[in-house]
């Protein structure tokens, strides 16, 4: 089972670092603040072509990859809940990585979720 933890743990990395990519390739597009069909395809068509964007698609494509065969290995109802882990990941990749100011009472729900997902490992 840890074989499939260190795999599962691998494949959250991968989905916090295409979050990032994401964020980071959106704020390098602008800020979407329009329903008009015309604007959002102009939008659509910066996104499509940012590196930033794509790069973030292929750590979640790896993520995907690596959540079947999580799945192949594992209980869903196991499996599932650890992806929390990913919130934790997120919010520290946020700050040091995007340089997000990053609350204390953030922190302290992020530690919820660590405290959360340890309580599922132990089941």
């Amino acid at each position: 089972m840890s074989k499939t933890l260190l795999i599962l743990f691998f494949g959250l990395v991968m989905v916090a670092l295409g979050e990032v990519c994401l964020s980071k390739g959106m704020k390098q597009v602008g800020r979407v603040d329009t329903a008009h069909i015309g604007e959002l395809a102009a939008i659509f068509s910066r996104v499509v072509v940012n590196k930033t964007i794509l790069l973030g698609v292929c750590f979640h494509f790896v993520y995907f990859m690596v959540w079947l065969v999580v799945l192949s290995r594992a209980d869903l109802s196991l499996a599932q809940p650890l992806t929390a882990f990913v919130y934790v990941l997120c919010v520290f990749f946020s700050k040091y990585l995007l340089h997000e100011d990053v609350s204390t009472l953030r922190w302290v729900g992020t530690g919820l979720v660590v405290i959360g997902v340890m309580l599922v490992c132990r089941s």
